[in-house]
């Protein structure tokens, strides 16, 4: 079978589904961050996990207001989204009382800068997945070549991590040392100085490591369950309801072989160091 998608089709196919899954998903993660700030609140130069949906994204805490009970503390609407006070009791009653106090756009607090990267990501990562499984002569129908989404799994994975990681890098260090863009960029200066370009590949290792293997599991469950499905029904055209179970139940399975090791539920401290170099 060969791929009736152009690469634009492709691109913005993969775009628009990136951003339904990020206004989607993104309000039950600022619900959970906003209850773990409640109960731990987070210190200057610790930093949380921001799941939009697409990928997970690391926020420092560069700012810190102390106890919103205080005498001295800062008024919330000039807090950060997390460090608001609410006094929730739950899940349910931290999504009521943030739409009631502070509107419902706040259960999207944080998402817009996490979609300049996690947006472009998606779309090279889906649409490099497709292209390639095509090219390697991948057929729904033909169970020879189940094997093929894994490779074009582990290939366009690492082809989003290995163009993304940098950037990823650098907005970190950013936003953790507080720096300006004219700061970033002698910081990189100095960084390649006494480093070499290898400084943008720091912790390219772990995010392969962490990334491969749930990219593997999840395409070649997801095509097995699809192709299977399509067998079963005698059908050859695949409509949302297979896709979306497909999806499900691999997305499911691949717990049981990666783990969730894209969850933190505990801030952790980074060095926040004086001297701007990476």
């Amino acid at each position: 079978m060969t791929d009736e998608l152009t690469p634009a089709q492709h691109a913005m196919s993969s775009c628009v589904g990136a951003v339904l899954t990020s206004v989607i998903m993104s309000p039950l993660d600022v619900v959970k961050i906003r209850l773990q700030a409640q109960q731990k609140p987070f210190k200057v130069g610790s930093c949380f996990i921001y799941s939009n949906g697409l990928m997970d994204c690391l926020c420092v805490c560069s700012h810190c207001h102390g106890d919103a009970n205080s005498k001295n503390s800062v008024s919330s609407r000039i807090r950060p989204w997390y460090e608001r006070p609410g006094h929730f009791n739950g899940t349910l009653d931290a999504f009521i009382k943030i739409t009631r106090t502070e509107g419902v756009t706040a259960l999207w607090s944080g998402l817009p800068p996490t979609l300049l990267m996690s947006i472009p990501s998606t779309v090279i990562y889906f649409t490099a997945y497709d292209r390639i499984k095509y090219r390697l002569g991948y057929d729904e129908h033909d169970t020879s070549t189940c094997h093929v989404p894994v490779a074009a799994g582990i290939l366009a994975r690492a082809l989003a991590v290995v163009l993304f990681n940098p950037l990823e890098l650098l907005r970190t260090k950013m936003q953790s040392s507080r720096l300006s863009y004219f700061q970033l960029k002698e910081a990189i200066k100095i960084s390649i100085g006494n480093n070499g370009l290898v400084f943008v590949m720091k912790g390219l290792g772990p995010s392969l490591l962490r990334d491969i293997p749930f990219s593997a599991i999840y395409w070649f469950g997801y095509e097995f369950t699809k192709s299977y499905q399509m067998r079963h029904y005698h059908t050859t055209d695949v409509n949302l309801i297979l896709t979306f179970a497909s999806g499900a139940v691999c997305g499911s399975t691949r717990l049981l072989f990666c783990g969730e090791t894209r969850k933190c539920d505990c801030a952790f401290p980074v060095g926040c160091s004086a001297d701007p170099a990476i």
